[in-house]
């Protein structure tokens, strides 16, 4: 039963990590300024740097890996479970 708290932990961190990507892509909607854009708009007009969200995109990167990594963890311990089962509540 070990397992199925750390499926949990899993799951709720899944969902903080939806929920931090979700507001990175929120302020990137915001905030973000292509280069096309750039250069069409500025022309010798210099930018903020937060209207690249370099910070945003790099967020948004790593909570794909992790988000990536977890549902791996999680199908291995459904997998795990499925075997389980069956072993024990065979008919």
């Amino acid at each position: 039963m070990k397992q199925i708290k750390y499926l949990l932990v899993f799951n709720f961190i899944m969902i903080l990590m939806g929920l931090i990507g979700f507001l990175a892509s929120n302020d990137i909607a915001h905030d973000y300024i292509g280069n096309n854009i750039k250069n069409i708009i500025t022309q010798g007009v210099i930018l903020p740097e937060w209207s690249s969200c370099n910070g945003e995109w790099y967020i948004l990167q790593v909570e794909f890996i992790i988000r990536f990594i977890f549902l791996l963890v999680n199908a291995f311990f459904l997998y795990k479970f499925s075997i389980i089962i069956k072993k024990n509540f065979e008919v």
